[in-house]
């Protein structure tokens, strides 16, 4: 599985803008937009955009990494947590 990394909007569209802007080739993007029972299993995203992916991912395991993200953030801040 290739390396994931999470953006927020404002970098996403940044990123478009700058490119757009400045004369560059453009890049594929996907737009997921999750039932019910998805935005469950993802940890609460209704929706996720995926860009710089040579193929197009399965919703599910669009649903999974980000349901993955959420844990591994959920772990860095109660490790972090000062008593």
């Amino acid at each position: 599985m290739p390396p994931t990394k999470k953006a927020n909007k404002k970098d996403f569209f940044g990123d478009i803008k700058e490119r757009y802007f400045n004369n560059y080739t453009m890049f594929f993007s996907s737009l997921y937009i999750f039932n019910k029972e998805q935005k469950k299993k993802s940890g609460g995203y209704d929706a996720a955009i995926v860009y710089w992916n040579k193929f197009v991912i399965p919703t599910e395991k669009v649903v999974e990494r980000l349901a993955k993200y959420k844990k591994v953030k959920k772990k860095k801040k109660k490790k972090h947590k000062i008593k």
